[in-house]
């Protein structure tokens, strides 16, 4: 479930592990439920012709209309706002060459080298369907486990507010 050989069918394994945790989906969302947003403006302030062909990012002074939108990862409808959980934010930006989105997550440690091991991360998060409550012992095991590497980042794992949110 974990080859990350993607020359020999790894892709075709996450695309299989994707299914399969799409397949479960009742009527909420899996992650990213509840949240809030903010309507602004991107202007750039030096050139970067030499570094990408996005107009969006080229001229100095060019200003294109964004979206902000902050949420909270894991808990659903109806939880406590006090909960900690890790959150995410996207910014998608409107230009006539298409929408360009950027999306990061509050994790020090992400899965990009193994992108197969997001739904395995999420699912201990996740509250238990019996009781409806978070356990922080799977949470735990989670971590050590599957991505060992965030045991270095244990304490900022929690978000305290969108104030403070990084993007990894």
């Amino acid at each position: 479930m974990f080859d990350e050989d993607t020359t020999r069918g790894g892709n075709v394994m996450q695309v299989e592990v994707l299914a399969d945790f799409n397949e479960e989906r009742i009527s909420e969302r899996v992650v990213h439920d509840r949240g809030a947003s903010a309507k602004g403006s991107f202007e750039v302030t030096h050139e970067a012709f030499d570094l990408t062909c996005a107009n969006l990012l080229r001229a100095p002074g060019f200003r294109t209309p964004v979206i902000v939108q902050f949420s909270i990862i894991l808990h659903k409808h109806g939880s406590p706002e006090t909960l900690q959980d890790p959150c995410g934010f996207a910014v998608p930006s409107y230009t006539k060459e298409g929408t360009f989105d950027l999306m990061e997550n509050n994790l020090p440690v992400s899965c990009v080298c193994s992108n197969i091991q997001f739904q395995n991360m999420v699912y201990p998060f996740m509250p238990k369907p019996e009781s409806h409550i978070q356990d922080n012992w799977r949470m735990l095991i989670a971590v050590l486990t599957i991505l060992r590497t965030c045991t270095c980042f244990l304490s900022p794992l929690m978000m305290w507010g969108f104030y403070k949110t990084t993007g990894t």
